[in-house]
């Protein structure tokens, strides 16, 4: 615990073993404090690999498997130590196959046959299978409109299919009863959308956008867009 501390020569003598002593106390191994590595378990000695990774308080922390050989309960407190570096403003890289973990993170990027998938793809897509969004990762072209700019109009670019990622996407579209319009906004930060409709006397319809329609300014597929 304390050699990273000597090497990198950033705090005092006294300081190195209260450091030390304190990061063993968060990662739950004080009464380990004078064992040898190889007196450790599995699991005892993954948690001292973390607490030693932090010893001279990384701006950057990449961890590969953290909490892989941890019960429930200290790969909960683990996390949360990963949480607390966040919120001092650190970066904090996981590596995980857990799936769980994956979906507490405040980003997640899913790796497939060693590419990146496109994590608005994932988000929009979430039943399509490694294959599918590897497919739509490559195929997927990036656009960038202007405020205010239409984007297509009721009828044109039934080809394309659209995944918004930033920005909000209004949806002005007339209903086909009656003449009933409704104006829609689709907000991707919170997934929902709020409707109102000016109608003659038949009531409101809401507009009939689809839950994959977390429209983002990527292209491909042959996917309808959205009618009222």
């Amino acid at each position: 615990m304390i050699l990273p501390m000597d090497l990198a020569g950033k705090y005092t003598r006294r300081e190195r073993r209260k450091r030390a002593e304190h990061l063993l106390e968060i990662v739950g191994l004080t009464e380990h404090l004078h064992k040898l590595p190889s007196m450790l378990s599995g699991g005892q000695q993954q948690r001292a690999a973390v607490a030693r990774a932090l010893a001279n308080d990384p701006p950057l922390v990449i961890a590969d498997e953290p909490t892989g050989n941890l019960d429930s309960k200290t790969a909960e407190t683990i996390f949360s130590l990963f949480n607390d570096l966040v919120l001092e403003g650190k970066t904090v890289i996981i590596v995980t196959h857990d799936s769980s973990l994956a979906k507490r993170a405040h980003r997640t990027a899913l790796i497939a046959d060693g590419e990146i998938v496109n994590e608005y793809v994932v988000q929009a897509m979430p039943t399509l299978n490694q294959d599918q969004l590897l497919w739509a990762t490559r195929n997927a072209k990036e656009q960038t409109y202007q405020a205010g700019a239409m984007i297509f109009t009721e009828g044109t670019n039934a080809d394309a299919f659209y995944i918004v990622s930033k920005g909000t996407v209004e949806i002005v579209c007339r209903a086909r009863i009656k003449q009933t319009w409704s104006r829609c906004n689709w907000d991707p930060e919170n997934s929902s959308a709020r409707c109102r409709s000016s109608t003659n006397t038949n009531g409101r319809r809401p507009c009939a956008h689809r839950r994959a329609a977390q429209w983002k300014f990527f292209d491909w597929g042959t996917i309808n867009s959205p009618n009222c």
